[in-house]
Formats: C-alpha cells, sequence, structure tokens
C-alpha cells in the first residue's frame, strides 16, 4: 500500500468508527446513562452530562467538524508533506480508541465505538505506526510523547468540538 493510500485511510476509518457512534450514541445515552453516570468517577459527571445532552444531529455536527480537521491534516500531510498535524490528529484518535475500550471494560457493556476501535481503529493505527516508524518519519518515543500530549489535549478539543456541535445545531434549527 503506498503511504499516500494509508495517510488517506485516516479520515475514512474515522468516519467509519464514528459512524457507529452516531448510530448508537443516542439510544444507548437514554438506555444507560443513568446507571453509567452513577458508576464513573465523581469529577468526570460533569462532562458526561455534557456528552448526555448532545442530540444525534449535534453530535453528527462535531465529527464533521473533526472529520474536516482529520481531513486537512491527511492533504496536507500528502500533498503538502507538513505531517505534524497527521501525526497529532492520528496518535490522538488511536488514544482515543482506548477510550471506548477502556469503558466498556469498566461498565462490564458494549459501548459505542468499542466495536469499531478494535476491528478498525486499533488495526489501522498500529499498521499505520509501525509502517511510518519502518519509513524513519517519525519514532516510537515521539510517539509515546504525543500520546501523553493527547491525553491532555484531547479531551479540551473534543469538548470545544461538542460546543461547536450543539452551537452550529441550534443554529441551523
Amino acid at each position: 500500500m503506498s503511504l499516500a493510500s494509508l495517510l488517506w485511510l485516516f479520515p475514512i476509518v474515522f468516519m467509519l468508527h464514528d459512524l457507529e457512534e452516531i448510530v448508537r450514541v443516542e439510544s444507548w445515552l437514554r438506555k444507560y446513562g443513568g446507571g453509567v453516570r452513577e458508576k464513573i468517577p465523581t469529577f468526570l459527571r460533569k462532562k458526561f452530562d455534557v456528552i448526555c445532552s448532545l442530540d444525534s444531529a449535534a453530535f453528527s455536527t462535531a465529527v464533521a467538524v473533526e472529520f474536516l480537521l482529520f481531513s486537512a491534516a491527511a492533504y496536507l500531510a500528502v500533498e503538502k508533506g507538513f505531517y505534524a498535524s497527521f501525526f497529532f490528529f492520528s496518535v490522538g484518535f488511536f488514544v482515543h480508541g482506548f477510550f471506548h475500550v477502556g469503558t466498556a471494560m469498566v461498565l462490564k457493556q458494549w459501548t459505542p465505538g468499542a466495536a469499531s476501535t478494535i476491528i478498525l481503529v486499533f488495526p489501522y493505527s498500529i499498521f499505520l505506526f509501525t509502517r511510518l516508524t519502518q519509513m524513519g518519519m517519525i519514532r516510537w518515543s515521539e510517539i509515546l510523547i504525543l500520546i501523553a500530549i493527547t491525553l491532555v489535549v484531547f479531551p479540551i478539543i473534543a469538548s470545544g468540538l461538542h460546543s461547536i456541535g450543539r452551537a452550529l445545531t441550534k443554529h441551523l434549527d
């Protein structure tokens, strides 16, 4: 597989993963949200409440904005040779997968996004990072640093995207 094809797969894998969430998240939260809220640490409940307040339209809008960012990162990497944003977003996407799998394990039930994480996100990410390191484009030590950075930055980005999704949805209504 060419490097360009591998990089362009990123926004595609992202959309396939997020389609699973878009289709399932609202009904799943209605059904399990109350019980889930009681199982999560107190300091995370406010964030969980914000997520629960999103309807499918607001969530889908946030996903669309994220898709545009990821597509722009892929474009810049493939066409312009600018890889920094691609590395950051692809590592963040990989880390985000652990949230889905970890949540399913903690709750002891299937959660939206867990299946596509196991089937698509993890295999793609491991293949991508292995290929990029073999090509000398990034080192594993740099990936580990990006993982640490995304653990801090991605919750802020996700919160901003949810706010954008909610605002755009209200504006369009």
